[in-house]
């Protein structure tokens, strides 16, 4: 069995198993595509994959997208550097990263509470396409739930 989480849609597929992430690739797309990592150092990227949880995005084997999750792995998740490479945009993967970043149940406690920041940043990134969250989300957090509702 993987220590690795994988989840398989059609002909993508998410894995956590950083020995498939394409580092270039993901230094390329932050450095000279993101509004919020422009011109990065490469030295940085790697560091900040070595100390998060990331998810790569295939389709054919090749890397499409990214996410990764900065997180102690029990009560806190930040989830940053999500992005979809251009060409595989407006077919709902975003929604499906970020659904399958929620779905180990390892994962669900700590990711809960930056799951509006995730649904907020999908949308003003037009990672999905037209924004897909315009009604409050019910989130539970530790026996409290949480109402976010995306600001689109």
């Amino acid at each position: 069995m993987s220590p690795y989480y994988e989840a398989i849609q059609e002909e993508y597929r998410v894995s956590t198993d950083p020995a498939l992430l394409d580092i270039d690739m993901v230094h390329h797309y932050l450095s000279n595509q993101s509004y919020w990592a422009a011109n990065i150092p490469r030295e940085t990227v790697m560091k900040s994959i070595a100390n998060s949880l990331c998810f790569g995005l295939y389709w054919q084997n090749k890397q499409i997208g990214f996410a990764r999750l900065v997180t102690d792995r029990a009560t806190f998740a930040y989830l940053a550097d999500v992005f979809i490479i251009e060409e595989r945009r407006k077919k709902g993967l975003a929604k499906w990263l970020i659904g399958v970043i929620q779905s180990p149940p390892s994962y669900r406690t700590c990711v809960a509470g930056c799951w509006g920041q995730a649904m907020h940043m999908a949308c003003m990134n037009s990672l999905a396409g037209p924004c897909w969250m315009r009604i409050p989300v019910n989130v539970l957090c530790k026996g409290i739930i949480r109402t976010y509702t995306n600001s689109c």
